[in-house]
């Protein structure tokens, strides 16, 4: 089994950031709002088209 890693584009070296963009990331302490994993959506896709090669 294989996961994504996605921190990287809203989380820094120290701390996960709860705006980016002038966007509310984090709905809660654990969880993304909607829109803003939405937005992740490309460069998901291109993690998962990269594992599958």
């Amino acid at each position: 089994m294989h996961g994504v890693d996605l921190l990287r584009f809203f989380c820094g070296p120290l701390r996960c950031h709860s705006v980016i963009g002038g966007v509310v990331a984090y709905e809660d302490e654990n969880h993304l709002v909607g829109y803003f994993a939405r937005s992740l959506a490309p460069y998901l896709h291109d993690e998962m088209a990269a594992a599958f090669r």
